[in-house]
């Protein structure tokens, strides 16, 4: 007999040996958990099995798969695109201070994935020499792994340099400053690019 928590899905769940018996909400949940981590595990998609065609709507499609990917991968649902730019002229440089170029703040109520950046330096006079200048990518004033010494121009605004993404989150402030040696002349340009989405809370 199929146990009345397991609402007609496989009977995953097996108490460890001492605990105390679950009521049949808590039980039906951590099955439910179960039941999901295997059929969908990583891979993002999930599908019923064959429907057989006495209980099939004419012209319908046998359970269909419903796929959803991760968020960082593909744009969910009511993704908002952005593009944020800015330009810092490197005359006006302090030494030993990371000086903003661009600053956004995530809109409430939603996420966000940033997929593509760029930092560039124009009209200097001269070539750009590589370790001159340093950009770091910030969020919340912390620096972001991997993007906290940038040393070399990545992408242009044209086309940004696609970067493992970046999760960012509802109401952070999001910061591509620059530092350097005074006296330096020309400007730098920094972008970020992305997708904001609804927010469903840290995922």
């Amino acid at each position: 007999m199929t146990p009345a928590y397991t609402n007609g899905l496989p009977t995953l769940v097996k108490l460890p040996t001492g605990y105390r018996q679950w009521n049949n909400t808590g039980l039906a949940l951590a099955n439910l958990a179960a039941w999901h981590l295997q059929r969908i595990g990583n891979t993002g998609i999930l599908a019923a099995p064959p429907e057989p065609a006495t209980t099939q709507a004419i012209g319908s499609i046998p359970n269909p798969a419903a796929t959803q990917r991760r968020v960082w991968l593909d744009e969910p649902p009511g993704a908002v695109p952005f593009d944020e730019q800015g330009t810092f002229q490197l005359s006006s440089l302090v030494a030993a201070v990371d000086m903003p170029v661009v600053t956004f703040i995530v809109p409430q109520g939603f996420d966000g994935v940033i997929k593509w950046i760029s930092n560039n330096v124009l009209n200097t006079g001269a070539p750009f020499v590589p370790g001159s200048l340093v950009w770091k990518i910030l969020i919340n004033g912390r620096q972001v792994r991997n993007f906290e010494f940038i040393r070399n121009e990545k992408g242009t605004v044209f086309q940004g340099r696609q970067i493992s993404p970046i999760r960012i989150f509802s109401g952070d402030k999001v910061q591509y400053t620059v530092q350097g040696t005074p006296p330096m002349t020309g400007q730098t340009v920094c972008s970020f690019t992305g997708y904001f989405f609804p927010s469903k809370g840290i995922s």
